[in-house]
């Protein structure tokens, strides 16, 4: 599972890993109920990973297994994973 933390604005605008969950990082905190048991990966495509962090640390704060990925799109492409492109 994939959670994708950007506002609504950059996902507008951006792109998304197939199969992602988009979860607007100020959102989280009410919303991880939606978040399938099982590894998860928080990805924000913007290039800093800012809120991809702040994703993960409430993730593992709530005692889910996370890895925050910081890296752009391209490299989610070079991994083999699908990237939908507005």
């Amino acid at each position: 599972m994939a959670v994708d933390p950007p506002r609504d604005i950059d996902r507008v605008i951006a792109a998304a890993v197939d199969g992602s969950v988009h979860i607007p990082v100020h959102t989280l905190h009410d919303r991880i109920h939606e978040i399938p048991d099982g590894q998860v990966w928080a990805h924000c495509g913007s290039g800093s990973g800012l809120r991809a962090a702040v994703a993960a640390s409430h993730l593992d704060a709530a005692g889910r297994d996370v890895g925050a990925v910081d890296d752009p799109f391209t490299g989610a492409e070079r991994a083999g994973l699908v990237v939908r492109t507005r």
